[in-house]
C-alpha cells in the first residue's frame, strides 16, 4: 500500500513545482513593470517612447541596428519641430543644411556650427562680397544693416535752463515817452551742444534763442523833462529862431502913410 503511494506523491510534487514556476515569471513581470521616461505618452522596452504628451516632440534617433524614440520639450541641435494640423503629433526633423546647427525649417538656417557665418539662411566659410563678417554673432551684415544694429551714438543737444523774470518796460531805453514799450527775459545753457569730430558728420541740436521778447505798456507815458518844456514861462530853444525871423520880416515890410482925415476935405 505504502509503496502504491509514492509514485502518486511524486506526481503531485512535480505538479506543484510546476505550477509554481508558472506564477514566478508572472509575479516578476508586474514587479518590472517598464516606466515610461517624462513626455512620454506610451513607450517600450526595445522602442523606447512611441507615443508623446502634447507640446512634447517625437524625436527619433538611432542607436546601432535599431532606432529609439524620446519625447523632448524642444528638439536638439541640427534639428527642428514641425508641428502637425491636427495637432496630435509634432515631431523632431533634421536640417537639411550644411554647417547648420539650428534651422527654422529644413532650408533655413538660424545659427551655424563653429567657424561658420550665417548670410540669409545659410551657412559660409567667409561672407559674401559687400558685406562683413561679425565674429560676436557669427552673421554677415551690409554696412546699412551695421549701422542699424550699432548706430553712432549721438551727439549731446543743447539745454537749455529755465526762463528769468522779465526786465522792465521799455521804450527806446527809457521807460516813459510813449504809451507802449518791450520786455525781455532771458535763459542761461546749461548744456553746450557737442560738434561733430569731423566736418560733414553732424553734431548736437543746436541752442534755441536764449531771449525773448513781448509788448508791454509803460507806466509813465510822458517823461518828466517833457512836462518842464510845458511849464508856463519855460522857452523852447528850437523856437527861438523862429520868433526872431518873424521880428525880422516885420521890419521889412513897408509902413503905410497914415493922411489926417482933415486934408482929404480940402
Amino acid at each position: 500500500m505504502r509503496v502504491r503511494l509514492l509514485p502518486l506523491a511524486f506526481i503531485l510534487l512535480n505538479v506543484c513545482h510546476y505550477m509554481q514556476g508558472q506564477r514566478l515569471p508572472v509575479r516578476a513581470r508586474r514587479q518590472t513593470r517598464m516606466v515610461c521616461p517624462k513626455g512620454c505618452l506610451t513607450c517600450s522596452e526595445p522602442n523606447g517612447c512611441i507615443n508623446c504628451l502634447p507640446r512634447y516632440f517625437f524625436f527619433l534617433e538611432r542607436q546601432g541596428m535599431h532606432e529609439m524614440g524620446s519625447c523632448l520639450p524642444s528638439c536638439p541641435a541640427g534639428y527642428f519641430g514641425v508641428r502637425r494640423p491636427d495637432g496630435n503629433v509634432s515631431v523632431c526633423q533634421r536640417c537639411r543644411l550644411e554647417n547648420c546647427d539650428t534651422c527654422f525649417a529644413k532650408n533655413f538656417c538660424t545659427k551655424c556650427r563653429a567657424g561658420f557665418y550665417l548670410h540669409k539662411g545659410k551657412c559660409h566659410n567667409a561672407c559674401p562680397h559687400g558685406f562683413s563678417a561679425v565674429n560676436q554673432s557669427m552673421e554677415c551684415t551690409s554696412a546699412e544693416e551695421s549701422h542699424q544694429r550699432h548706430p553712432t551714438p549721438a551727439l549731446a543737444a543743447c539745454e537749455l535752463g529755465p526762463w528769468g523774470d522779465w526786465g522792465p518796460c521799455l521804450k527806446n531805453g527809457r521807460p516813459c515817452g510813449a504809451k507802449w514799450g518791450q520786455e525781455a527775459r532771458t535763459r542761461s545753457v546749461s548744456i553746450p551742444a557737442q560738434r561733430a569730430a569731423a566736418p560733414g558728420t553732424g553734431g548736437g541740436d543746436a541752442c534755441q534763442d536764449s531771449r525773448e521778447t513781448r509788448r508791454c505798456r509803460l507806466r509813465k507815458r510822458h517823461c518828466p523833462d517833457e512836462k518842464r518844456k510845458k511849464e508856463p514861462g519855460h522857452r523852447d530853444a528850437k523856437n527861438k529862431p523862429i520868433k526872431k525871423n518873424r521880428k525880422k520880416d516885420r521890419a521889412k515890410q513897408p509902413q503905410r502913410e497914415v493922411q489926417p482925415t482933415g486934408a482929404s476935405g480940402q
